[in-house]
């Protein structure tokens, strides 16, 4: 579970995208611009938007779990020990009991 993401990574992309941003730049500065300009700010921004948004999502992909285990497994208990309490009046609510059932 990465609940801060992983930084070793995210701090990789950074780089990778420092990096390039500055190398790519150079070569297109020393080059005159014949294979054109703005490889190394694409890069820059790749690395570094792409490695935020990848951080951000992991870190509410380890919330989810987290509130998913606390949470929602005690409501599906609780739901759970409500419907196996009472008895169904009709054939209906003998249907809804064994959707329950199965889906908990």
């Amino acid at each position: 579970m990465h609940v801060f993401g992983e930084p070793t990574q995210l701090v990789g992309q950074f780089q990778t995208g420092i990096t390039e941003f500055v190398t790519l730049t150079r070569d297109e500065i020393v080059s005159g611009g014949e294979d054109g300009f703005g490889r190394g700010v694409e890069s820059l921004v790749k690395n570094i938007v792409g490695g935020s948004c990848d951080a951000v999502g992991k870190i509410f992909g380890s919330l989810a779990d987290i509130i998913d285990a606390t949470f929602i497994k005690e409501d599906a208990i609780q739901q759970r020990a409500v419907t196996t309490s009472r008895t169904p009046d009709h054939i209906g609510e003998v249907r809804l009991f064994i959707l329950f059932d199965i889906m908990s």
